[in-house]
């Protein structure tokens, strides 16, 4: 289209150099109003100069300053000057620009940022001008009514008056005969534009606008009309108020026994209620008045009613109820029951519960497609499969749940919406994951003739898998599959069974059956591992809009696989530690049984090893079976809980004209937001504490590990240099006789991140590789950084030598090696480098080959030293270290890991699908997901671990006290992410990334491998090579009430560390949110930004205010802490953990709190649906499931008498037919 059809305006022009694609060239840049064009000089046409290159919305357009003299991979390691990044958002292709001189720089990129605000501030006004008119429309009406006094006033229905009132059909009369509208259609729309804009609302909060007698009323005439954000601030409050006060022990909450009449339940005394309000919020309340009017606000919101419904709220021997417990109230009479069902009517239902098993599929370029062909009709079914598809378990006939992430319900969803979400994932050549029904034992039957076989082959033992099925056999015909367990041949149980005795049960079978041809030769029970619970539920909000939420239970694919990793990196450096010290021969006796133990503890982790790496059944790890010591590194009950809700988008607003209401208005758009909460047994190893001796043991060791892993890294550093300055050399000795001119000489720095490359003299860039490359004049100055940059390590080296706590170390060892002292060898250390400084100062005057011969003949002599240092170390850890206490903290930590990383690759591909939003009260899932991928990138992530242990039971406090002392490793674990290989994308069974560790005990990294269309969406920051570090806290409390005032204590300090660090990393992420570099520059745009910014911040501020309060000074008894810093983790996008003492009760009694809480406060879930929402949840979702996946008397476990929040709902009861499977092999 011409410029001028979308532009109105030429803000700025200029020649400018743009570098990209290895290339640079000079073009001519015009900043139009919308729109941002480049052209290049056309030498050979006079009619026209300028020849079209290219062009970018300004809303798609994004810039990024470059400091002078700085050179990286997007300016192809060429030094620049006046230059800054441009990043095209819609084709995320990055280039950068040039200008002539600072002045010119400073001039385009002010120019593009005005516009760029301009822009956001046009459609941001758009859309409050639109509220706003309808607002403006609601006034002006509101007015006219009240003046003339003819349809409001008092309506009296059913005994019960209802002052201010009007009815929908007395409305739309006057708007038609006072010529606000032209036909009853038009008013309709404008009545319900002013409903779901806050200005009128149904008198009972239950209906849409509808022309009939029902009653509306104005929100100005009874004070409820209020801001978007203020009103969300008050649902957010009473929710957790409602949580609060049924979380303390002695509730102020209870039944009520009357002289006559049936007793009332779940009642609270006004007087008692403000009293506590001014106690326990004395930081909010402030005042007894206060109180009162916060209480009559949740009044007329409907939060709180009285008993009978006789007046508003008052202060004093007056009994109110949450409208959320009413749904708990159970009528005495039929008169009562329909007064209940209009005060409580919710549509909060469960609507399906099923297995789903879930298959990432990889694109196919020589298929065109995914292998797969699904139904045009409902029900959506796979109609055929290829053999690859078939290999992942999907077959022919399996109805689809949902497919790329996106639930279907396969009575009502349309086979389009499927094609579409099939064509959208085919352009971007995504993986298609599918979701299909599955339970999760099915009983196969083989039938004869077995021409050729059974038709499938196995493998493995304890289990025995199904490796492959042929095509048209018998094993095809009966829906066997490649990759699931055989747990049972006829009536014998195979879970156990090696794979010589599967093969001669199946032979049995096959032998009895050949005198009986009417039956079925081979009766096989067959179990897929890692099936998804799904429970689905649906509700309406106050305007009756439709909400779906979809709970998963999703069992971790790292269960087994990161302890797997994990023990293989402790045992590298355990084996790497035993041969140093062997090869040492060294014969003193401490040292000698060290190595013995050593290699005892190797030969143990390889077994380990050995038993991880084949499949597993159950593919999960549950409590209270016979578990080996090869698996207690595996976390137990570790699940994911995954809730997508499905609703309306929340950037919706009426369409309207100046004047009216459109009578066709556009369809209402949708969209999903997720959150996930990991629920697991707290990691600890079963027998196994750790006393504060054991601590101090297991610090003193790591203080060695730490600083030898420092030496380490500090050598390979100087290697890399080493390598950096001889590959130098010996590319410009090949290149010189092939480019006599020196400009042309260009050396490969792709290995060497930390180099700065000089700038060259020339005028205008040089042509630019592909590659990473520098072009200089001579080699002389390239090896003088080389040389520089080495120089600087050994000095870090030198200092690190010279450290009061090195040195103390390094002379433990002056026992065992009395020839040499550690200051000795420190003296000749120093020496060796002053000669290499000696040697630096004249290196200008050197030839390239000397310079380079200098630093191979330093680096051996490094080594050597480095040597003598690491020997004395490895004596010193030996000395101290406990190889019991350390095997126990590496499977503690095994299973703390294995939940993070879980959580984050949840975490981490919901944000690249732009569903993750932990602010949804506030922001878009767009610019939520955006902004927490950029926080985790600058700030690290929060990893919030919640416990709800019984210190005063010592088996649970020694489990707690094993976790507090392991996970503060978590902090030397660092977070890398990659690009998938197209092997690892086509193997791939999971949506999860694939995961990789390297390092040491001290030092952790752990890198996640993207699929390369979910690696092309991650911001720049998150590719850093220093990686995402984590932050851990750990908040406990019991649910049950119990005099122990020393382990009480020993609670309260840990649960008052966990808050400074808390309070630590929130001060961060305000830091971040509010950071002046991303706030628009003019003053108008700035405070409208941070107003926006300030408004979750506030939020967070005062859920802050109460958890300090909760954890320091708490007013009375109760368990609301665990309420207040659950609320504030999830504002903050941390990683939620929630573990209890079996993974099953108490953690998911906790989990399905926070996610009602979350639909109450985010989705407009009514808050008198917050109790039927919660015994749904809890009865159909996760916590119904673990209980038949685990054992039955776990339940014996849980505290007597919690508070009412965490009661067990009585509809739960354990289903005993569920057969549990030994894991003891």
């Amino acid at each position: 289209s011409k410029v001028v059809d979308t532009c109105n305006e030429l803000v700025k022009e200029g020649p400018l150099i743009k570098i990209s694609a290895g290339n640079s060239q000079e073009r001519m840049f015009f900043l139009f109003d919308n729109l941002l064009v480049y052209c290049k000089k056309s030498l050979l046409s006079r009619n026209k100069p300028l020849l079209f290159r290219g062009r970018i919305a300004v809303e798609n357009l994004d810039i990024e300053n470059i400091e002078d003299g700085t050179a990286d991979y997007h300016t192809n390691g060429i030094t620049v000057r006046n230059s800054w990044k441009v990043h095209n958002i819609a084709k995320n292709k990055w280039f950068v620009l040039i200008a002539k001189n600072p002045e010119e720089k400073q001039q385009w990129v002010e120019a593009i940022r005005k516009e760029k605000d301009r822009r956001k501030r046009l459609a941001a006004g758009i859309a409050q001008d639109k509220r706003n008119l309808v607002i403006a429309k609601g006034e002006k009406i509101h007015g006219q009514l009240r003046s003339s006094k003819e349809v409001i006033r008092d309506h009296k229905v059913r005994f019960k008056t209802y002052s201010n009132s009007f009815s929908g059909e007395e409305l739309v009369r006057w708007l038609l005969e006072h010529k606000e509208v032209t036909n009853e259609g038009q008013a309709v729309i404008l009545c319900q534009a002013l409903l779901e804009n806050g200005v009128i609302h149904h008198v009972q909060d239950k209906h849409q606008f509808k022309q009939s007698d029902l009653l509306y009323r104005f929100r100005y005439d009874d004070g409820t009309f209020r801001a978007k954000y203020e009103s969300h601030e008050l649902v957010a409050r009473g929710v957790r108020l409602y949580c609060q006060l049924h979380s303390l022990f002695d509730p102020i909450i209870r039944d009520l026994k009357q002289a006559i009449g049936k007793p009332l339940k779940n009642v609270v005394c006004a007087q008692k209620l403000v009293d506590w309000l001014v106690v326990e919020h004395q930081h909010d309340v402030g005042s007894r008045e206060k109180a009162v009017q916060l209480c009559q606000e949740f009044f007329a919101t409907g939060i709180l009613r009285h008993v009978t419904d006789a007046h508003g709220f008052r202060d004093g021997m007056f009994y109110y109820r949450f409208t959320a417990d009413d749904a708990i109230e159970v009528p005495a009479s039929s008169t009562e029951q329909r007064r209940q069902s209009m005060f409580q009517r919710t549509e909060f239902t469960c609507v399906d519960v099923s297995s789903v098993h879930t298959v990432s599929l990889p694109y196919s370029e020589e298929e065109g497609g995914y292998g797969l062909q699904l139904s045009s009709e409902k029900p959506l079914v796979i109609l055929s499969a290829t053999q690859s598809v078939q290999d992942k378990g999907l077959c022919a006939g399996q109805v689809v749940v949902s497919l790329c992430g996106e639930f279907l319900s396969s009575c009502e969803a349309p086979p389009e919406e499927a094609q579409e979400l099939v064509l959208t994932a085919t352009k971007s050549h995504a993986p298609l994951v599918v979701g299909v029904k599955r339970a999760g034992g099915e009983v196969c039957s083989l039938y004869p003739p077995f021409t050729g076989g059974l038709g499938f082959q196995i493998k493995g033992s304890s289990p025995v898998v199904i490796h492959a099925v042929e095509q048209g056999s018998s094993a095809a015909r009966a829906g066997i599959l490649p990759g699931c367990c055989i747990l049972r041949v006829g009536d014998k149980e195979m879970v156990r069974a090696t794979h010589d005795a599967v093969v001669s049960a199946i032979k049995h079978q096959l032998a009895a059956s050949r005198g009986n041809k009417e039956g079925p030769g081979v009766v096989l029970k067959l179990g897929y591992g890692r099936l998804d619970h799904l429970a689905c539920f649906h509700y309406e909000t106050s305007q009756e809009c439709p909400v779906r939420v979809y709970e998963r239970t999703l069992e971790s694919p790292y269960t087994f696989q990161l302890p797997h990793k994990l023990m293989e990196v402790y045992c590298s450096e355990l084996e790497s530690l035993s041969d140093d010290l062997v090869s040492s021969g060294l014969k003193d006796t401490r040292v000698t049984g060290y190595i013995q133990k050593l290699q005892a503890q190797v030969a143990e982790s390889k077994r380990t090893i050995a038993a991880l790496s084949g499949p597993r059944w159950p593919s999960y790890k549950p409590h209270g079976t016979a578990t080996s010591s090869t698996l207690e590194a595996c976390p137990t009950n570790l699940h994911t809980i995954a809730m997508e809700v499905v609703s309306q988008s929340s950037s919706h607003v009426p369409s309207y004209s100046d004047n009216e209401v459109e009578l066709s208005p556009p369809p209402i758009p949708t969209e999903r937001t997720s959150y996930f909460t990991s629920t697991m047994a707290v990691p600890s190893v079963k027998g196994k504490t750790f006393s504060k001796e054991d601590i101090e043991k297991l610090e003193a060791a790591e203080i060695r590990r730490d600083l030898l892993n420092q030496l380490l890294t500090q050598l390979s550093e100087l290697k890399k240099d080493r390598e950096t300055g001889e590959r130098i050399v010996s590319e410009v000795k090949q290149n010189e006789t092939a480019s006599p001119d020196p400009f042309s000489l260009s050396v490969s720095l792709a290995s060497y991140e930390e180099l700065t490359p000089l700038h060259t003299p020339s005028s205008s860039p040089l042509p630019l590789r592909r590659q990473r490359l520098l072009s200089v004049a001579t080699t002389q100055p390239v090896l003088k950084l080389v040389a520089e940059g080495f120089l600087q390590k050994l000095t870090k080296l030198s200092n690190l030598l010279h450290d009061k706590l090195m040195l103390s170390v390094l002379r433990e060892a002056d026992v065992l090696i009395p020839s040499r002292k550690a200051e000795e060898l420190l003296e000749k250390f120093q020496e060796d480098l002053d000669n290499f400084e000696a040697e630096f100062s004249a290196i200008s005057r050197r030839p390239s080959v000397v310079i380079a011969e200098v630093m191979t003949s330093l680096i051996e002599v490094v080594e050597r030293r480095m040597k003598d240092l690491r020997l004395r170390l490895d004596i010193s850890l030996a000395m101290c270290d406990d190889l019991e206490l350390l095997s126990v903290r590496d499977k503690v930590f095994s299973q703390c890991l294995a939940a993070v990383v879980s959580q984050f690759a949840h975490h981490l591909i919901a944000a690249l699908s732009g569903t993750l939003n932990p602010e949804a009260e506030f922001t878009s899932n767009a610019e939520a997901s955006q902004r927490w991928l950029q926080l985790v990138a600058k700030r690290g992530l929060l990893v919030y671990l919640e416990t709800s242990m019984l210190v005063q039971v010592s088996s649970e406090e020694a489990m707690l006290k094993a976790l507090v002392a392991t996970s503060r490793h978590l902090e030397n674990v660092v977070f890398h992410i990659s690009e998938a290989s197209e092997d690892q994308s086509l193997s791939s069974k999971s949506e999860l990334p694939d995961i990789s560790l390297l390092g040491n005990r001290s030092e952790l990294h752990v890198t996640l491998s993207l699929h390369p269309s979910h690696y092309q969406q991650l911001p720049e920051a998150m590719l850093s090579p220093g990686g995402i570090s984590l932050h851990p806290v750990i908040f406990n409390k019991g649910l049950t009430e119990e005099d122990a005032p020393k382990a009480l204590k020993w609670e309260k300090e840990l649960n008052n560390q966990s808050l400074v660090s808390l309070r630590t990393y929130y001060r961060s992420l305000r830091a971040f949110r509010l950071d002046k570099a991303s706030l628009p520059e003019e003053n108008d745009a700035r405070l409208i930004a941070i107003s926006q910014i300030n408004q979750p911040l506030n939020s967070m501020d005062h859920v802050m205010r109460e958890l300090e309060v909760a954890v320091r000074e708490p007013a009375q008894p109760s368990v609301e802490m665990l309420v207040l810093a659950a609320e504030l983790a999830t504002r903050m996008g941390a990683l939620k953990i929630v573990a209890c003492n079996s993974g099953v009760f108490r953690s998911q009694l906790s989990s399905s709190l926070e996610h009602v809480m979350v639909l109450c406060r985010c989705h407009s879930l009514p808050f008198r649906g917050l109790r039927t929402a919660l015994n749904l949840m809890r009865g159909e979702g996760a916590l119904s499931l673990l209980l038949k996946k685990n054992d039955a008397d776990i339940g014996t476990a849980f505290p007597k008498q919690p508070p009412r929040l965490y009661q067990v709902p009585n509809s739960l009861t354990v289903d005993n037919s569920y057969v549990m499977v030994s894991m003891s092999n």
